[in-house]
């Protein structure tokens, strides 16, 4: 995937999915991703998004925050 595959409504969507499968809150995205709480907000509203090659810095980062979580949902 190039940067140019992940325009802004791609990115909002998927991160916008992945955020409610993951149950993350606009404070743990933040923090995760070492923005302000009101940039998470327009993230997930759509009135902005990263620069266009951190869109899938972030986009891979929260598939590996699932694939961790899928992993740690496992047998004890």
């Amino acid at each position: 995937m190039t940067d140019e595959d992940i325009d802004k409504e791609t990115f909002r969507k998927l991160f916008c999915e992945a955020a409610e499968r993951l149950n993350l809150t606009d404070v743990q995205i933040s923090e995760h991703f070492s923005a302000s709480i009101p940039t998470a907000k327009r993230w997930r509203s759509g009135a902005s998004a990263p620069m266009p090659g951190v869109r899938k810095i972030i986009i891979e980062a929260i598939n590996a925050l699932e694939k961790k979580d899928e992993n740690d949902q496992g047998c004890p």
